[in-house]
């Protein structure tokens, strides 16, 4: 399995990305030398140890992060350009709802805040985004009255009112029990394949990126860089099923030794 070559359409589009901190008064890289094309509509998931930038990568696309060396390309512009215009949705680990404002409110938020889309919105209402993500009795909830699976809905909901082309995820369900976290994925491929956007999403699980992405980006550390680029030639849509076929299996064992090269 090799790297997939550039393609036409990204949606991301990085060069020679490196990124470089100060950590305990000494210089660290963080990453080095990244080159990545995500392709308009694409599910692509970053895979790899702790430490190796997968979080850093994201905050480069979201405008969160400047780059010390590269070039980053987002919707056909530089980052900020998207970022203004609100056309990047970024879901956290941490579902970060306001505890004192009800689901609904939440899911409004970026709709009240912030400048303005140089576009016209044309995505869903507050309402619909809950329709979509099965939340419709919790829109008078507050997120204390709302299990672990419920607040990442909700904040999936919050970062689709926008419209957004790209949605960034950085471990949404890692702190999910596996029944709760395989059902979000069933449901995330859902939203993904309703609402078209591009999905750049970050895991520590080698089945849960297989089963979610069209291409996983396979991360080494120290410093951060793409080791591997591999394909999951499997169709859509998919259920939980799909685990336990062979080709399924083939790629997940690819993977982990692919990780296991790395140590």
């Amino acid at each position: 399995m090799t790297a997939a070559p550039a393609l036409a359409g990204s949606a991301v589009r990085l060069a020679d990305i490196s990124v470089e901190f100060v950590r305990d008064g000494k210089p660290f890289t963080a990453l080095r030398g990244v080159d990545l094309d995500v392709a308009d509509g694409e599910f692509v998931a970053l895979l790899g140890p702790s430490g190796c930038g997968k979080s850093t990568l994201l905050r480069v696309v979201s405008d969160l992060l400047a780059p010390a060396t590269g070039t980053a390309e987002v919707l056909g512009g530089p980052p900020r350009q998207a970022r203004v215009a609100r056309d990047v949705g970024f879901v956290f680990q941490d579902s970060a709802l306001l505890p004192w404002k009800k689901v609904i409110d939440n899911v409004r938020l970026p709709a009240t805040v912030g400048p303005r889309r140089s576009r016209q919105m044309t995505g869903l209402t507050p309402e619909e985004a809950l329709a979509l993500v099965g939340l419709t009795d919790a829109a008078g909830a507050y997120p204390s009255q709302l299990s672990g699976g419920m607040r990442q809905r909700a904040s999936i909901a919050r970062a689709l009112v926008t419209d957004p082309r790209l949605l960034l995820m950085d471990e949404p369900f890692g702190a999910l029990d596996e029944i709760t976290r395989d059902r979000l994925n069933v449901e995330l491929l859902d939203i993904w394949q309703r609402s078209r956007a591009t999905v750049l999403f970050v895991t520590h699980s080698i089945p849960e990126a297989v089963f979610l992405a069209q291409r996983i980006v396979v991360m080494a550390a120290n410093p951060g860089r793409v080791h591997e680029i591999v394909d999951v030639p499997m169709p859509y849509p998919r259920d939980v099923g799909l685990r336990e076929t062979p080709e399924f299996n083939r790629i997940v064992s690819h993977l982990r030794r692919a990780l296991d090269s790395q140590r």
